[in-house]
C-alpha cells in the first residue's frame, strides 16, 4: 500500500471530485437529450472537464511513478497522449468560449 503526502492526497481528493461533477453533468447531458432539449453547451463544458481530468490523472499517475527513464511505459504513453486531447474535438480556449456564450449569455 502506497503513502500518499499532504499534497497527493489534497490532488486525489481534487480528481474524486472532478470524477463526481463529471457523472452529474453526464447525467444532466442525457435529461436534456431525452427531454428533447439541445445539450450543446453541457455537452461542451463536459468534454472540457473530461479533458482536464484525464490531463490531472496522467500527471497524478506520473508524479506517483518512479519511472526510471523508461519510455515504453504505458503511464509515461498515457501522460503524453492527453495532450492532443486540448485539440482533438476543439482547443480548450473554443470550450470556453461557447460555455461562456451559451451558459452565461455572454456576447460573441
Amino acid at each position: 500500500e502506497m503513502e500518499l503526502d499532504v499534497a497527493q492526497q489534497d490532488q486525489l481528493a481534487r480528481l474524486i471530485i472532478t470524477t463526481q461533477a463529471g457523472s452529474l453533468l453526464d447525467q444532466r447531458i442525457a435529461q436534456l437529450a431525452v427531454g428533447g432539449q439541445d445539450p450543446g453547451a453541457e455537452s461542451s463544458v463536459r468534454k472540457l472537464i473530461g479533458v482536464r481530468y484525464r490531463q490531472a490523472l496522467a500527471e497524478y499517475r506520473m508524479d506517483l511513478t518512479d519511472g526510471a527513464g523508461v519510455v515504453e511505459d504505458k503511464v509515461v504513453h498515457d501522460f503524453l497522449n492527453t495532450r492532443c486531447l486540448t485539440i482533438a474535438g476543439g482547443t480548450e480556449q473554443i470550450l470556453l468560449t461557447l460555455a461562456a456564450e451559451r451558459l452565461l449569455g455572454l456576447p460573441r
